[in-house]
Order: C-alpha cells, then structure tokens, then sequence
C-alpha cells in the first residue's frame, strides 16, 4: 500500500543527548577523557601525542560558547589551517571517547543532586533511534538482506550531528559478527544514495566525528577482546584511538595536506551545489518534518535556508513538529525556527510536541497503516 505522507526528520544534538552529552555538558569531557586516557595499556608514544592535543585545546574548549563557534575562530584567523585541522583531531578523540565511555552518575540518596565524578562506565546508544526504527522499521523477508528490517523510503534523515548514535542503531542488533564485511557495506549504504540499500536514507550534513576505519570498533565496543583467557575489554577504543592519530600523522605526509577528518562545519558546506540539491530533493518530498533537539545554530544558517526555502515552495503547507527533552524546549525549538525569519514568524504549521523517551511519529503515519494485526 503506497504511504499517504512523506514525513523527513531533523536531527539536532538533542537527539543523541542519552548517548553524547548535550552543549552545555560536552565542555568537561576533554578532561575526562584525558584521565581516563591516561589508565589505558596504549602505545606511549600515542598516548603522549593524545594528550598533547587534548591538553592543548583543553581551556579554550571549555570557555567557548560552543564547540563550532571555537571552529569557526580557527578557521577564519588561521591562514595555515594547521590549527584548524588540529582542533578537528580533538573533536575526533573526543567524541571516539564519548562512543565508548561516559561517566558514571551517583546521586545522593534520595534525591536528584549528583555526587562527585564515580569512574565511567559504558557509553550506550541513545536508545530512541531504536524505538524509533523498531516502530516504523518493515520485515523484509529477503534471503540475501544482511538487514532484516529496513525503514520504508517514505521516510528520509537529515542529521546536524558528528556521531554515528542513527547509524549504529539501524545496525547494531542485526550485526553479524561473522560477516563483517557485509555490515560495514549496509553502514555506508545508510549515507551513499548509490549503494544497494533501499531502505531510508541519512543525509549527514556535518560529515563524521567517525571515520570509516574505526566504525567496526564503534560496533564492537562492547566486545572485550580475549588473549590467553585475558579479557582486554578497552582494546577496541585503544584501536580506535591509535587509528585516529596514525591516520592524522598520516595525512600530514599527504600533498593534499592535513585534512584527515570527515567532520565538515556548516561553513564549510554552504556553497556545496550538490548538498543543497539533495536537501531541495528531500524538502520536494516531504509532507511533515520533525525536528528533534535542534537550535538552528547561526553557522548553520545558509545550508538550512537552501532545505527550508524549498519547504516553502511546496504547493501545500508542511506540517512541523518540534520535540525537545520536555514540551517547554519544545516550544523554544518553534521559537528559534521562527527566529529564522525576519517577520518572525515561519511559514508552516507547527507544532511543539511532550519530549520524553522516545521520539515522536506523527499521528498521520499510523492513521494510513493498514488495522490488521498479525498474531505470532
């Protein structure tokens, strides 16, 4: 049966807040990282240069307004852009640490005061992509499918975020460990409109904070290694870590010089013809958009005119909702998009909709499926 509605949804920070802390607690997690760095069995020459780079950048990060705004300063007033993609090496060490690690949280007993810092524990994916893709997610019984679920092409993603919390959850349940190969293809195919995956697609417009040689140890964080009956149960982030400074070093060596990371900053991406043409494509489709946790950052400004002045061109009027972590920053994401607007005001119905644990499908996706309900 052919879906009544196209409904695109808009990913801010907010929607891996569960898994990768939000803007205004990102700030600590350099020093964090550095003491948890610090216990590790890793080469020591790496871990040296880890630190150097972290403590490097360290102050700085932690007084800036936001972690593109310190971008955005390098970027404009660094004429060798050495700096430049030296602090997205740190961006890079520190969200790789944010995909494994997070620290662990006590509170006093009852109530809702946090202790000090009590060590880490294991970061999760924010477990709202699943519920998410188990909703609208389709059995597909096709043999030759490493995925046995896919998202109907009624559906697109467009995502402001650097981690790859969406990716993995499409993946991490269906992942077989014995074919890696095959779920590394499916990983690409999520984001590569050419690639033979069919279900719905991710439009990354900030690139990756994850690069594609360490996404297989993004997969198998959890997995502790074993060597003589001895469990290694950090040896997929050391990996990842050696990974992302040999890979830097690497690019160092490389005319092209010393861009090895997939991290693109709005700026960087606003006079790209062929993005702008993809999110027109997507704006043509889509009948109601859902934006989770997004701010309309000012540095994002001009790649998200190009989606949302297609929305306005629409013959019919686009239906939004907003979801925060509560229905006030719901509302004060409907107030930053008609912020947007000299008037004030956007040109589309929205709106605000209660935050909570999952996020929000709209109503008219469930009035067009079909009532029968199969019995297992």
């Amino acid at each position: 049966m052919p879906e009544k509605y196209h409904i695109t949804y808009l990913m801010g920070a907010g929607a891996s807040a569960k898994g990768i802390p939000i803007v205004s607690e990102f700030n600590s997690i350099p020093k964090l990282a550095m003491e948890y760095i610090d216990t590790l069995s890793i080469n020591i020459s790496i871990k040296t240069k880890i630190k150097i780079v972290l403590e490097k950048y360290q102050t700085e990060f932690e007084s800036a307004s936001s972690m593109d705004t310190l971008a955005k300063r390098y970027y404009q007033t660094d004429e060798s852009r050495l700096v430049y993609f030296e602090y997205k090496l740190f961006l890079e060490l520190i969200f790789c640490f944010c995909h494994f690690k997070k620290k662990k949280k006590q509170y006093f007993e009852n109530t809702l005061m946090e202790t000090a810092s009590y060590g880490f524990e294991h970061s999760n994916i924010d477990s709202r992509y699943e519920n998410l893709i188990r909703t609208i997610g389709e059995k597909t019984d096709n043999p030759s499918k490493l995925l046995k679920v896919e998202i109907p092409n009624n559906f697109d993603f467009i995502s402001w975020n650097y981690d790859i919390h969406f990716e993995s959850a499409i993946i991490n349940n269906l992942y077989d460990k014995n074919n890696e190969f095959k779920a590394y293809e499916e990983f690409l195919g999520i984001t590569n409109e050419n690639s033979l995956y069919t279900g719905a697609k991710l439009l990354k417009l900030n690139g990756s904070s994850i690069n594609d040689n360490i996404v297989k140890n993004v997969f198998n964080r959890k997995e502790p290694a074993t060597h003589s009956q001895v469990e290694y149960p950090d040896i997929h982030l050391i990996d990842a870590l050696e990974k992302i400074i040999e890979n830097y070093e690497n690019s160092l060596n490389q005319d092209k010089g010393p861009e090895s990371s997939s991290i693109k900053f709005g700026w960087e991406n606003q006079n790209d013809d062929d993005l702008k043409e993809k999110l027109k494509k997507i704006a043509e489709k889509t009948d109601i958009l859902v934006l989770i946790g997004y701010s309309f950052p000012t540095v994002n400004r001009l790649v998200d005119q190009a989606f949302f002045k297609s929305l306005e061109e629409k013959d019919s009027k686009v239906q939004i909702y907003t979801q925060g972590k509560d229905f006030s920053d719901s509302v004060k994401i409907e107030k930053l998009l008609n912020q947007c607007y000299s008037n004030n005001k956007a040109p589309f119905d929205i709106f605000p909709v209660e935050g909570g644990d999952f996020f929000y499908v709209p109503a008219q996706y469930f009035e067009t499926k079909d009532e029968t309900v199969q019995v297992w």
